[in-house]
């Protein structure tokens, strides 16, 4: 039954209308008809029963409505509520759009029987674009054809990825995937990697090496459109090597005793297995020689020298240098003193010599030595500090050979030389014997015996 301005809808019964609504591609097509009337406005299309020939559908469908002078469309699903329609007339003596018209929800629900699948309560709700027909009737009593296609989803398909960085460097990337049904895609690992690690959320990850690994590495994920994976992908990343720098091995502050040499064995790691080169530098080399051989380091101080000198010791691959500074102290150890006399000291009979010591004595350690004297016989020896006096016993001439030693005082260490001291002889006067008083008688010669000594 049509109720309202008859003329005026029946104006537009010569429109065609569309209702569509295009969400996926659809494969395999089975046509059943079935009848339905329209009421009143905002009141439901009974469709009443719909029957498929080709038996059940899955799940997502698409139905499509039309009389030849109408066609309505949409998505159904079964169980569910379908989407909103959107619909448009098309006047076939224009060569533009007409209008639109809106619809709401198409609803349907389905039971199975042994032979068929019944689709029933299928409703359209529509009302008229402004402007049009305000009765908002119009009038459908014809047997209409029903597109029934099933929706068959696409699998996503992952994109495999090839890698490049640095040892030790990490990598930015993104997973990519696609999927023909525009469907959202969600992203997962599969296989993570074994010589690295993954940050971040996919499809957006950081690759990070292990610590010096070079090589090979590699990831596997999928992608997933809601309703099926894909295929698993590869991610292949090639992790270049890059030289590392050697390590010296830390050798810490060293020490030896004055003049002793000091053998200090080098060593150091390199991960590329690299051959490593050793070198060393003193401070100051006056004091402290340095010298590598191989992964020897001998340190060797001057003479009689104590005291720190810092050592710089170096590690080199060809490439890179490794370094450290170390002090060795060279701890003082006490020196003997030194004497050195001339080979004679010489003198005259029953007189003396005096000479100064500290031009043949000398302490490297500038200990306050004492000078001592022995195996003088005839000679007289006093001695102060370093002024040594030589004398001898009246009227004696002759050599005896004198040992003078110097003492540190300090554990004992002393120094001796042995020195000839001479006296020469001098001439001495002769005495005359005393001669007694005496008498002779008068031409009576006197005989005396005179005596005289001479040293």
């Amino acid at each position: 039954m049509v109720t309202g301005n008859h003329k005026r809808h029946r104006s537009y019964q010569s429109v065609k209308l569309l209702i569509a609504l295009i969400v996926s591609l659809s494969l395999g097509f089975s046509t059943d008809y079935f009848q339905f009337t329209e009421t009143d406005q905002y009141e439901l299309i009974n469709l009443g029963e719909v029957y498929s020939i080709d038996g059940p559908l899955e799940e997502g469908n698409e139905i499509g409505v039309f009389d030849g002078d109408l066609c309505v469309g949409g998505i159904i699903y079964n169980g569910q509520l379908g989407q909103q329609l959107l619909a448009w007339t098309d006047d076939p003596t224009t060569p533009e759009i007409d209008g639109f018209i809106e619809g709401n929800l198409i609803s349907f629900q389905i039971y199975h029987t042994d032979v068929d699948t019944v689709y029933q309560n299928i409703g359209i709700e529509y009302i008229i674009y402004p402007g049009w027909d305000t009765s908002g009737l119009f009038h459908v009593d014809e047997v209409c054809g029903v597109n029934l296609s099933t929706i068959t989803n696409n699998p996503p398909v992952a994109n495999d990825l090839s890698l490049t960085t640095d040892e030790d460097i990490s990598i930015e990337f993104t997973l990519t995937g696609s999927d023909i049904d525009g469907d959202e895609l969600f992203f997962e690992i599969i296989d993570a990697p074994i010589n690295g690690t993954l940050e971040g959320s996919p499809p957006n990850l950081i690759y990070s090496p292990a610590a010096n690994y070079f090589g090979e590495d590699s990831l596997t994920f999928r992608v997933y459109d809601g309703t099926e994976y894909s295929v698993i992908a590869l991610v292949s990343i090639g992790i270049n090597s890059v030289n590392d720098a050697p390590i010296l091995t830390e050798i810490g502050d060293q020490s030896t005793n004055e003049d002793t040499p000091l053998v200090i064995t080098l060593s150091g790691s390199d991960v590329d297995e690299d051959n490593l080169t050793f070198s060393a530098v003193s401070e100051y080399p006056g004091y402290v020689s340095a010298e590598v051989t191989g992964n020897q380091l001998t340190l060797t101080p001057a003479e009689d020298f104590n005291g720190d000198v810092n050592i710089s010791v170096s590690v080199t691959d060809g490439e890179y240098t490794d370094n450290t500074v170390f002090t060795l102290t060279v701890m003082p150890v006490n020196d003997d003193p030194t004497i050195e006399l001339p080979d004679s000291f010489t003198f005259e009979e029953d007189g003396s010599l005096e000479e100064d010591f500290s031009d043949f004595v000398d302490d490297i350690d500038e200990d306050i030595l004492v000078l001592s004297v022995s195996g003088n016989i005839n000679i007289t020896v006093f001695i102060d500090g370093f002024d040594v006096t030589f004398g001898s016993v009246p009227d004696w001439n002759g050599t005896e050979t004198l040992t003078f030693t110097v003492n540190d005082n300090q554990g004992r260490a002393i120094a001796s030389d042995d020195v000839d001291v001479i006296v020469t002889p001098v001439n001495d006067a002769p005495v005359l014997a005393a001669i007694a008083d005496t008498s002779t008688s008068e031409d009576t010669p006197l005989v005396l015996m005179l005596e005289a000594a001479d040293v």
